[in-house]
């Protein structure tokens, strides 16, 4: 019995020293009832344990003659910090080795210590780092580094260290002798209040620091050669000139040359640091910093060395000059509207496009901004209150961004509204008799096609806000109305102008947006019928569909015939008698088209596009002025669903409301790449139909292109490069014009363009067609949207 207990013992003991997470106290617990062995601690309560011993006790074995205690030890770490409560730090630090030397530093590395049991490996930061490090002298033994005697080392503690990607701490020992050997290890280290525990030293390593290189001052100053203007910005300029080794340089710049007393020093003291230097060219670099904006500058180096405590100049090197840039304008906000308003107040809100702005506010009473206010808001405000606004009146507002120069950005969209009514300034303006109509009276007469709502003076007197009044002519009972009458009298017209109401007309394929702005109310009094006073005229405004009616061409179903008359109860009286013209805004509710309106020429009795239509950016809407009584064609013309998501959208959208197309694709697929006989085949298709068409090859098109010398051979389908495209393009254009393009006094400086491609690139610059000559790459693969931007560009000047 006692034998096996004294194995027991011995095993307790041999799996303590074996596994780093063995807890000898928890184990003990386990034994409680028979060995009972453990680490033993002296009065203090810490335990005793050295860099080379271990004290331990056990509960003594009645009738035992002999205890045999066994220990071992082993290459991996062995873990002392459960046993020791995390008092003592591993037995010694693993992997030290030496980085890389310079002439007064030397860079080492090595394993951290890790929180036992922790997955994945944590770094314990509670231990530090203590780096030894020493002159090597002869005799030193570094194979066992407890023998070396470390008074003479000097000591660096790391309590915040680096760890790399790969897991372990670098540091770099630094302040160090050049071409001296040196000796180093690394100990771990814990402080508990007073007391500092270390761990054993790690294996040691020696290292050598370079021989420093001293580059000899040279005997005469040269003066500095090859100094040139690299680039610009809007505040600065960078610098080149040949590198001379240990001199400084002093760089100055003026903006007037002629004035000797105008150069200021930029620096005084300028030595080109490594990453300052190109050592392939030989030159080094310099930025000029805080210039002024679009300024023409020189500039003049010259070098210097100190000898004697003294400054010894060259002379100045030959001075250049640049221009600096303009500030770019600062971006446009964004998502610029009206968060609330009052009779005299709007509050504006909106997002930024870029931080460090302030913004403008701009407003005014008409559209075309005259006589406008505008207010300036602190820096990166989304927020702004403008007061002093005059109550039941309309404004027109836009917002700008506006940088530290005072350079404003382009204008958001611009909005409207109406300030809201003072509801004491109509008092008598109305009649006081008691209206008991409806608001609107509908009227269906499916005999002849009309659908008649009438305003009445009880919606006016229910109405003392800036809402707009809404008329629906979708919500009917009969499928067979075409004309679509809006009714007002004249006595309630009166009130609707001087409320400054807005009118919403919801028809079937199409909204109209419109207001009686151009009318005065005191006009209305004037009128006269055979002597019919206002009260008892009726102003229609009448939508008609009239697909069928008109010659127009691309005409669809949705097409109204817009019309003013004045009537009595009984008859007709005459067209509008108030004044022209009457501003209309025609909203296209779908997104991959644009509605396009007409108006008829009483002069020419024919149809045409008004010369003041306004399309909204993203073509969603247009606005224009009815100049005549009647009347307004609406033309719907379908695009690309795909457009809409083009770099180039707008020349898109105009490419194919000017020149018809026989495709009758869904999309164009903007960002595939151009083949050669593709762009042939359309080039040829346009030349002999006036039409365009999808990038398609067809055979007979390639044939005819080669045979005009639009392309080399029919064999070739390669894809594409902009600068091809460009160039097939250009000569289509002389070809099918007869004109060709002088281009000798013209200078391309894009250094990656093929030279059998430059001249038709220089011909192209010429004309105004490479809208992207400053980001143009002439090896960029050239895509359907690029091709029919620059084709747009190119049939504009036919």
């Amino acid at each position: 019995m006692y034998k096996n207990m004294k194995r027991i013992a011995s095993i307790v003991l041999l799996i303590s020293f074996l596994f780093s997470n063995f807890n000898l106290q928890s184990f003990s617990q386990t034994l409680s009832t028979s060995l009972n062995v453990t680490v033993q601690r002296d009065n203090s309560g810490v335990y005793k344990i050295t860099k080379n011993s271990i004290s331990i006790i056990w509960n003594a074995i009645e009738d035992a003659v002999s205890y045999e205690v066994y220990a071992a030890s082993s290459n991996s770490q062995v873990d002392f910090q459960t046993v020791s409560e995390n008092i003592i730090p591993t037995m010694a630090i693993t992997l030290l080795s030496v980085v890389y030397t310079t002439y007064d530093s030397v860079i080492l590395s090595w394993q951290p210590i890790t929180i036992a049991g922790v997955q994945p490996p944590t770094v314990d930061r509670s231990i530090f780092y203590e780096v030894n490090f020493a002159v090597y002298q002869d005799g030193m033994d570094i194979t066992n580094p407890e023998n070396l005697d470390i008074a003479g080392f000097q000591k660096i503690i790391l309590s915040d260290y680096q760890v790399d990607q790969s897991g372990k701490i670098v540091f770099r020992v630094s302040s160090l002798l050049p071409n001296t050997r040196y000796v180093f290890f690394v100990r771990a280290v814990r402080k508990i209040d007073s007391s500092t525990y270390y761990s054993l030293p790690s294996n040691v390593v020696m290292a050598t620091t370079l021989i420093k290189y001293e580059v000899p001052l040279p005997s005469t100053v040269p003066v500095v050669e090859n100094l040139s203007v690299v680039t610009t910005t809007y505040n600065s300029a960078l610098l080149s000139w040949s590198y001379v080794e240990n001199v400084y340089f002093e760089i100055q710049v003026s903006e007037d040359i002629k004035n000797a007393n105008a150069w200021q020093v930029a620096s005084d003291s300028f030595k080109p640091s490594i990453k300052e230097v190109d050592y392939t060219t030989g030159l080094c670099y310099f930025t000029v910093q805080n210039l002024k904006p679009d300024t023409l500058y020189y500039f003049r180096v010259r070098a210097y060395i100190i000898k004697d405590n003294q400054k010894v100049y060259s002379e100045f090197s030959s001075p250049v000059f640049a221009r600096t840039q303009k500030v770019p304008p600062p971006k446009t906000p964004v998502a610029f509207g009206i968060k609330d308003y009052g009779k005299d107040y709007a509050i504006f809100v909106w997002e930024i496009a870029e931080t460090g702005r302030r913004y403008v506010i701009e407003i005014a009473d008409n559209i075309s901004f005259s006589n406008s206010k505008k207010y300036t808001t602190d820096t990166d405000a989304t927020e702004y209150k403008v007061t002093g606004l005059k109550p039941n009146t309309r404004y027109w507002a836009r917002l700008f961004a506006m940088a530290s120069d005072s350079q404003l950005s382009q204008s958001t969209e611009i909005i409207s509204f109406v300030t809201k009514k003072d509801v004491s300034e109509y008092t008598g303006v109305f009649d006081t008799v008691q209206d008991t109509t409806p608001p609107f009276i509908t009227v269906e007469d499916s005999v002849s096609g009309r659908m008649i709502i009438e305003i009445t003076y009880r919606y006016v007197n229910e109405s003392l806000d800036s809402k707009p009044v809404l008329i629906d002519f979708t919500k009917r009972t009969s499928s067979s109305i075409f004309q679509f009458v809006i009714k007002i009298r004249y006595d309630v017209l009166k009130a609707l102008v001087k409320l400054n109401k807005d009118f919403i007309v919801t028809l079937d394929g199409a909204t109209s947006q419109f207001n009686f702005a151009a009318i005065d109310s005191s006009d209305i009094d004037k009128l006269t019928v055979s002597g019919v006073s206002p009260s008892s005229i009726y102003t229609e405004l009448t939508f008609i569909r009239a697909s069928g009616k008109y010659n127009v061409k691309d005409a669809i179903s949705e097409v109204y015939d817009i019309r003013y008359t004045a009537s009595s109860l009984t008859k007709q009286v005459g067209i509008s008698y108030f004044p022209m013209p009457i501003k209309i805004s025609l909203v296209n509710r779908e997104p991959w088209s644009v509605a396009i309106p007409y108006v008829f020429d009483l002069t020419s009795l024919s149809w045409k596009e008004p010369e003041n239509a306004e399309f909204a950016s993203d073509n969603k809407s247009v606005t224009f002025n009815l100049q005549t009584p009647q009347a307004t064609v609406i033309v719907r013309k379908s695009f690309y669903r795909d457009i809409i998501s083009s770099s180039y959208a707008t020349k898109l959208y105009n490419l194919f409301k000017t020149i018809a197309s026989d495709d009758t694709s869904d999309t164009i697929g903007i960002k595939s790449a151009v083949s050669k006989q593709e762009l042939a085949s359309f080039l040829v298709y346009f030349a002999e139909k006036k039409r365009l068409y999808r990038f398609e090859i067809i055979d007979d098109y390639v044939k005819k292109a080669y045979k005009a010398g639009i392309i080399e051979n029919t064999q070739d389908n390669s894809i594409l490069t902009k600068e091809a495209a460009v160039d097939m393009v250009v000569r289509f254009y002389e070809i099918y014009t007869g004109n060709e393009i002088l281009a000798d006094d013209v200078t391309w400086t894009k250094l990656s363009a093929d030279s059998k491609y430059i001249l038709s690139l220089k011909k192209a610059y010429k004309m105004g067609w490479l809208f992207d000559y400053v980001t143009f790459n002439p090896k960029e693969t050239a895509t359907r949207e690029y091709v029919l931007a620059f084709f747009y560009h190119v049939v504009s000047s036919m």
